[in-house]
Formats: C-alpha cells, structure tokens, sequence
C-alpha cells in the first residue's frame, strides 16, 4: 500500500465578513504502485460546549398517505439509511441528536422481534457508513401505526456525516413507509443481507428499476447550535500511488462575528498506518488590509524619513507584513551606545494615517522624543480634530478612561493582527477591557469632525 502524508499540516485563513475564500491542501501518496488510497475528509468542531437549547427535527420525507414500497423476499435483512451531511444540519450544528423514529403501517409489518436503530459516523469511503455512535434495538410488540420513537445514547451533532439507520428481517409484503418523491443524496440509502452479512450500500434511485422514495426516518435533538464555517469541495475521493490529489476547505464568514475560530480537518483512509489525519484549521474573521497593501511614507516630526536619515540622527524602517495588519517599525539610533524606548516593533496599522512616538535616549542620558507616522496604502482624508484624545491609564488593566474635548460615537480597537476586538457605541468616557487578553492595541475613535487614534497596552 502507498505511504500517504498531507501538505500543508495546518491551514489559516484571514477573511472579511460576510464573505467566502478557499484553500487548498494535498493528499500526497509518495511511493509509486498501482494500488490506490481510498479516503474521505470533513470539517470537525468538536470540542463544543453542550448546552440547553430548543428541540430540533432532521429528515428528508414530506409523507403521503399509503405512500411506501413492498418487499416480496422472505428471511433477509435489511438496513434502511438517511444521511445527514454538513450541509443538511449547517443551522444546528454543536445540537446533540437523542431520538430516532420510523414510520410504521401496522398492517405490513416486517417479521422478527425487533426492530435495531444506528447513528454512525461518516466513513472513509462514500458507500460505507463508519463507527457506531448509539444503538438502541426496539420491540415490534410495542410498535404504533405512525412514527415510533426510541431514545438514544446522545451523539453531538460536531462534524462531518452522520448515517441514521433502522435495521429488521423482511418478510413477504413488508411494506416500509416513503413519499413517493424524488429522492434527496441523504434520503433513500439501503444495503440488505442474510445473517448480517452484509452487501453494500447503494441508493434506491440507482440502478437499471430506480425507485423515487425518502424513507420515513427522522431524528430528534436538542440544544443551543452555532453555525458552522468550513466546508470540503470534494468529501470523498481517492489518491493513486505516487500522485496526488487536491483538495479545497471552504470558509464562509457569512453572518459570523469577527474573530479568531479554530476547527481540525480530518481525513480518513483505508491505508494502514496512514489512516488518520488531523489539519489544524483556523479561520480569522475581520477587516484586514489588502494584498497589495504597502506603506506609501514614513515621516519623523514631519520629514520624510529615510533608511539614513541625517536631520533626525536615527535610522528607521518599516515594513508592512501584507495581509495581517502589522507594521514593523524599526528605529536605529546613530550612536550604538544610545538606546530606544516607546512605540515601535510590530504595530498594528489600518489603512491611511497611523500615528506612534518613540524616545531616543542618549549615552548621557538625554531623551529626545519624536512622533512617527506610517501612511498605509491609499491616503485616506481625516477631518482635522484640534482636539486631541488622551488615554489612561496606559498601561491599563481593567477600565480605560478617555479624555476628549469632542463628543466620541464610536470606539473600535484592534489587536496586532489588525483585526477588531472590540466596539463600543457612545462609550462615555471609559470603557470595560477585563475581558481583553494582555497585549498592544490601537484604539480608533469616530467623532462628528474626524477620527482619532491611539495606542495603549493591556496588562
């Protein structure tokens, strides 16, 4: 069998809100054979919070009266399947599913004593169901005409596909319960045998006599649900020896709050020892600046500043990192023995004007202090505020207080990563930071004349 890695072994993705973007990663089977590897791949949040939340339904049959399909063998199993995939319970997922039930005519019942309800987790193939998440069998002497419900092990809802089952022994004219309807992919999936030895499983709507049924199957759950994010382009697929095979995970930020949000990619396959596979995914949701970003001017108390800049006795760099929202500004003093104190290093910078000051010191301890500012891609036009905005205290651990002679609507703070954490309306003259994490942050104020920035630490 081939020896199989994945490239790259984590993934970031930095998006706007409400918007889509892709990356790609490899299956890699790096020696040269003819066998080939079978595998599959999902998106998984696990582990997420249980909590209390309303009830929830999931199923794919809209039923008719007298609707269903009559089995004319006798004394084989059978194995009826939905499948939910990503897609299907996008709205629900971190719910914890905790009831199955099967539609039922009590007039054309299937033979045996009972009836055994599976969840099963996604496999690393797309005809093949994988480990077996609840399992509750179900006495025929207590079954209903209608829907018959039994209680399962709970199973959360994390990610990936799950298959939702009831197993019996058909007899003559078992009739099982259906619409009628054009089958969804997750709807009509059956696999029969004797003795549990099972055939494959295939789709009623496949074959040479394509039958158009959903079966009568559904499950119930509970629980607060979050959406989910990331999506696989292609779930199900497989590598030959010494090629590879590309893969894309989708991130949609739509409706999602900034911030950083973390999940693994996993993918399954049928090779020994190379079975398993977990991606650390990572999606960052915020206003980042563009690609194409580049500091456009560096000034020093209102020069132009050079790589060699004699009117001031320092050097300076800076040096956008693309995409993140991070400046690195470097000031080199003349003197070696001199040494610099305040805002440089990496910053974070939004697009237009960004304002820092630093201190030269001396060898005979003589400071020097000097504002620094960075202009970011396209100059953007700042009303002229004569007011200017103090910040204290800076460092500050809980509360941060803002002294202003105009009227603040809007406060926004950024992190290093150029994303926003923080926005507050009309916040007075002091904002809450205790839930913030220690740190440098740039704090953005929107007033009637203009926008006022400034910097401060958070201990």
């Amino acid at each position: 069998m081939p020896t199989l890695s994945v490239d790259p072994t984590e993934i970031t993705i930095e998006i706007a809100p409400n918007n889509t973007k892709d990356e790609k990663f490899l299956i890699v089977s790096e020696v040269e054979n003819t066998q080939k590897a079978t595998w599959t791949t999902y998106v998984d949040y696990s582990p997420i919070a249980i909590e209390t939340g309303p009830e929830f339904n999931l199923a794919y049959c809209d039923l008719y009266p007298g609707t269903g399909i009559e089995f004319t063998g006798d004394g084989f199993d059978a194995e009826m399947a939905i499948r939910l995939r990503p897609e299907d319970y996008k709205e629900k997922l971190g719910g914890v599913l905790k009831q199955v039930a099967v539609n039922l005519d009590m007039n054309y019942l299937p033979v045996g004593t009972e009836l055994t309800f599976h969840v099963y987790g996604q496999g690393m193939a797309e005809y093949k169901q994988g480990e077996i998440l609840a399992e509750k069998s179900f006495p025929l002497s207590s079954a209903q005409d209608g829907w018959n419900w039994v209680t399962i092990d709970p199973v959360q809802l994390t990610g990936g596909e799950y298959w939702i089952s009831v197993q019996m022994k058909i007899g003559p004219n078992t009739v099982l319960i259906s619409d009628g309807l054009t089958p969804a992919y997750g709807g009509d999936w059956i696999r029969t045998g004797e003795n549990n030895s099972w055939g494959s499983w295939s789709r009623l709507c496949e074959g040479t006599n394509p039958l158009y049924h959903n079966w009568a199957i559904q499950v119930k759950g509970d629980g607060k649900v979050q959406k989910g994010w990331g999506y696989i382009d292609t779930p199900y697929g497989y590598t030959l020896g010494g090629s590879e095979s590309e893969v894309k995970v989708i991130a949609n930020s739509t409706g999602i709050d900034d911030g950083t949000y973390t999940a693994n990619i996993v993918v399954l396959t049928n090779v020994e020892d190379y079975d398993h596979f977990d991606i650390p995914l990572t999606m960052i949701v915020g206003d980042f600046l563009d690609n194409d970003t580049s500091v456009k001017e560096v000034t020093v108390d209102g020069v132009v500043a050079d790589e060699q800049d004699p009117a001031t006795g320092c050097d300076y760099r800076a040096v956008l990192q693309t995409s993140t929202g991070i400046v690195d500004i470097v000031v080199t003093p003349n003197s070696a023995k001199a040494t610099v104190e305040g805002d440089i290093g990496d910053q974070p910078v939004i697009k237009g004007t960004n304002n820092f000051t630093f201190t030269v010191i001396a060898e005979d301890g003589i400071k020097e202090e000097y504002k620094l500012r960075v202009l970011v891609g396209e100059i953007v036009a700042i009303s002229e505020i004569t007011n200017e905005m103090a910040l204290y205290p800076n460092p500050v651990s809980d509360y941060l207080y803002i002294k202003s002679d105009v009227v603040i609507e809007k406060v926004m703070i950024y992190d290093l990563t150029g994303k926003m954490v923080k926005q507050v309306e009309q916040p007075g003259n002091s904002i809450d930071l205790n839930n913030l994490a220690p740190g440098f942050y740039l704090l953005k104020a929107a007033t009637p004349q203009g926008e006022m920035m400034q910097k401060f630490i958070k201990e």
